[in-house]
């Protein structure tokens, strides 16, 4: 996973760089899915448990930023929220969309 900033009112975005796939973390690109939170593009391409990093990111004020992923999961380790942290000194920007 790689978090990187994003110009303001993008949202956060996550983008499948195995599948070339960009999807908005919005309510209307959400489908049902036990015990997580599934994202979909409404072509069959899913990016599951979003909610931790989600979270993660709101907890450091950044509502603007790309979140690249390698495979259909958001998991995060331990050093995500410093990661986060370090994102949003980078650049990523905070400010509401």
């Amino acid at each position: 996973m790689r978090l990187c900033p994003a110009p303001p009112h993008t949202g956060i975005i996550f983008r499948r760089t195995d599948a070339g796939v960009e999807i908005p973390a919005h309510w209307a690109n959400t489908i049902q899915s036990p015990l997580c939170t599934m994202l979909w593009d409404g072509e069959g391409i899913r990016i599951g448990t979003v909610e931790h990093l989600m979270a993660a990111l709101a907890g450091a004020e950044i509502d603007n930023a790309i979140v690249e992923l390698d495979g259909p999961e958001a998991r995060m380790r331990w050093g995500c929220p410093t990661r986060c942290g370090t994102a949003r000194d980078q650049g990523a920007e905070a400010g509401r969309c």
